[in-house]
């Protein structure tokens, strides 16, 4: 109860004053090595990474290597070859479907936490989201990337939830969210076959579908929006 935490509380003060005063009658040598001692100790314990920061080192090093490598094993481990700040023991820490996943809640947590991103419109939310896997896709490797998550599909159909609600006008409803869901996944397979300058062809698409979105001309899905990821990547699985 409060009188236990109290008497510990208390307990703990008169044991470091009693250290204090007992560390005052040491020599003037010992004592400046023990404040050494304990800023040494102070700093090597605040400069280790933790689990979640060297994972996410190494996904970043690790998706540098994806246009070469493709989503394998030898992606992770190319990264930690070639990173001065690694050891080969860290290639353990991430898979190559880990890294899928890694990759899609760091673009979630881009929109979710940019207050200038939160102002785009729909169209600009969706463009940015999938400019940034251009690059892998011109590399001819998005489509495994987006088979993979045909290997954890509660994941992957977390994740498109989550960036469907990032997206979606405040009050959407969940027609709207669910048609939204399939404008994107539509575009994202669009953009693997798009060889047009600057991926025109995949834009013009979107704003087409979104025009259309919001006339009220709702695309026809099967299912319940939640099949959507599952429908996406068998698609470019097969």
């Amino acid at each position: 109860g409060t009188g236990t935490a109290n008497s510990i509380t208390a307990t703990t003060s008169s044991l470091e004053m009693m250290l204090s005063r007992h560390i005052q009658t040491l020599p003037r040598f010992i004592r400046g090595k023990l404040r050494c001692f304990s800023s040494t100790a102070d700093k090597a314990t605040s400069g280790v990474p933790s689990m979640a920061d060297q994972q996410r080192e190494l996904a970043r090093a690790a998706l540098k290597q994806v246009p070469q490598h493709g989503w394998t094993q030898d992606a992770i481990t190319a990264a930690v070859l070639e990173h001065p700040n690694m050891t080969i023991s860290m290639s353990g820490l991430l898979t190559p479907s880990e890294l899928v996943h890694w990759l899609m809640d760091d673009f979630n947590r881009q929109l979710r936490d940019d207050p200038e991103k939160s102002k785009w419109s729909v169209f600009e939310k969706i463009k940015w989201r999938l400019e940034q896997v251009v690059p892998l896709a011109q590399s001819g490797q998005w489509h495994q990337g987006m088979a993979l998550g045909l290997t954890t599909p509660v994941t992957t159909r977390s994740q498109l939830h989550e960036f469907i609600e990032l997206v979606a006008p405040q009050g959407s409803s969940m027609m709207y969210q669910t048609t939204l869901g399939g404008i994107f996944v539509a575009s994202e397979l669009h953009l693997l076959t798009d060889s047009s300058p600057t991926c025109e062809q995949t834009w013009k698409f979107l704003e087409s579908r979104l025009d259309e979105l919001e006339q009220g001309q709702f695309v026809n899905l099967s299912g319940d929006g939640a099949s959507l990821p599952l429908a996406a990547t068998s698609a470019v699985a097969s």
